[in-house]
């Protein structure tokens, strides 16, 4: 018969060796100090999450005007008589580079037979200069290059009383209808809404009156 007694003690050997080294880990592993997770704040420049930043308040700027006024010459006009309609400018403290205005008049009351820039954009480019004697409709604009600043005529109209009138001191009458929407004044500094970029002057118009006499 073989003797078997070798190999049984090998295979002891073997069982008490992995028993030791599995309590040698297991004693490394309690012993070892815990160590603290490492939290990144949001604002880390290691995140991949920022924090986002708080919207800063609109600041709204004091809201300019300009400030438009025809003025009739002479302000006693006789059927038949030719007289001018100048439309003068005010615009404060801007810079004007152009202008865009429509408006509407009655042709049965007057007649608006030419149209012409004034001396405020000697140096402008007339880029519209539409007359409807027959709808009584004009559209007008003209650009310049060159700034303008102070008070001065725009616009000069050459018109021709047809009817006995009266033109009193406001900007909806029944002879001559500015379009307040559509009339607009080129700025070189406009004064805008910091962050809705929106332009905040203000265009006024104004008509002083007249009378057509008989």
């Amino acid at each position: 018969m073989e003797n078997n007694q070798p190999k049984s003690t090998n295979s002891y050997l073997v069982i008490i060796v992995f028993v030791a080294v599995l309590a040698v880990v297991g004693l490394f592993l309690v012993l070892s100090p815990k160590k603290t997770p490492v939290s990144i704040p949001l604002s880390s420049p290691h995140s991949a999450l920022t924090a986002p930043l708080p919207t800063p308040p609109a600041r709204i700027l004091t809201t300019g005007e300009v400030n438009l006024n025809m003025v009739a010459n002479p302000k006693i006009i006789k059927v038949g008589q030719e007289f001018t309609l100048d439309l003068n400018i005010n615009p404060g403290t801007f810079d004007v580079i152009g202008l865009e205005t429509h408006f509407t008049y009655n042709p049965s009351i007057i007649s608006i037979t030419k149209v012409e820039a004034g001396t405020y954009l000697k140096n402008g480019v007339i880029l519209v200069n539409q007359n409807n004697p027959q709808t009584g409709r004009l559209d007008y604009a003209i650009a310049s290059q060159t700034k303008a600043r102070g008070t001065g005529t725009i616009i000069i109209l050459h018109a021709l009383a047809v009817a006995p009138a009266t033109m009193i001191d406001t900007p909806n009458q029944s002879i001559i209808v500015f379009n307040p929407k559509g009339t607009k004044v080129g700025l070189s500094n406009p004064v805008k809404n910091e962050r809705l970029g929106e332009e905040q002057t203000k265009v006024i118009i104004k008509q002083d009156g007249f009378t057509i006499t008989p």
